[in-house]
């Protein structure tokens, strides 16, 4: 994403937009062949809501494949631009199952997780 931001001069507003399957289905099963690897499960991207908190969202749903502290869980990260460099704050939300990731398993970065 912050490739596409360096090149484009904002961030992506859809999975069309950033290359990504806009399938939800197409990417199930967290197949390799869809570039997301055996581990995550499916990736969307959403346009920032108009309340300025942030640029765009992305939500990353780990497949049931994953390791079993973070299988069906799900890392929302919401990207913003700050004086000129990109921020990204995340967290966890419920996934299936009601799984929540262990934040000893969350990037960095959500280690300040805005509200």
């Amino acid at each position: 994403m912050t490739e596409y931001y360096a090149i484009n001069g904002r961030f992506p507003q859809s999975n069309e937009e950033a290359g990504l399957p806009t399938d939800h289905a197409a990417v199930h099963g967290g197949n390799a062949s869809q570039g997301f690897g055996g581990y995550v499960e499916a990736i969307g991207i959403s346009p920032a809501t108009g309340n300025g908190k942030y640029n765009a969202r992305f939500v990353i749903e780990m497949s049931n494949t994953a390791n079993s502290e973070i299988a069906g869980g799900w890392i929302v990260m919401e990207a913003y631009e700050s004086s000129g460099s990109i921020q990204f704050s995340c967290r966890t939300t419920t996934g299936t199952g009601n799984a929540r990731i262990p934040a000893k398993y969350m990037p960095a970065s959500c280690y300040d997780e805005k509200e």
